[in-house]
């Protein structure tokens, strides 16, 4: 059985996060072209991954996130928040891993068109959220199953 502690892709952290870290160790290895220097993932110093991490663990009913994100209605995401940042988590039906797949920042009262709410639904409406599906991953990953 698989770790249902939720844990970022390689995307997410290449494209999402290029701010907010409490280390600049991350981005140096990314710059570097060393991802895999990374892992364990869901151990990265960032807000959104730690909260992340401790909102899904071994027991589901311990569970502590907002609830599922309405603007994505192609996948179902469940909301993440820690300060400014947002995150969407997947939860892999095949395997019980919990995947956080986009993040970003709350803006704007949700109307910037930078805030994750809008991004979001952007891509639920216009463009494909299955994308965030088929990120890189590092070997000590599994990609997950559609």
């Amino acid at each position: 059985m698989h770790s249902r502690r939720a844990r970022p892709t390689l995307r997410l952290i290449e494209e999402d996060l290029a701010v907010g870290w409490e280390s600049a160790r991350p981005l140096r290895l990314l710059a570097d072209g060393d991802p895999e220097a990374l892992h364990p993932l869901s151990e990265l110093p960032h807000p959104i991954i730690s909260k992340a991490t401790e909102s899904f663990g071994p027991d589901a009913v311990s569970d502590n996130y907002v609830g599922p994100i309405t603007a994505s209605t192609r996948l179902r995401l469940m909301e993440v928040k820690v300060g400014q940042w947002r995150g969407g988590v997947w939860e892999d039906p095949g395997t019980g891993v919990h995947w956080l797949l986009v993040a970003g920042l709350a803006k704007g009262g949700h109307r910037d068109h930078d805030d994750f709410y809008e991004q979001v639904k952007r891509e639920n409406n216009g463009g494909d959220p299955r994308r965030w599906l088929l990120p890189k991953f590092g070997k000590t990953d599994t990609m997950p199953t559609r």
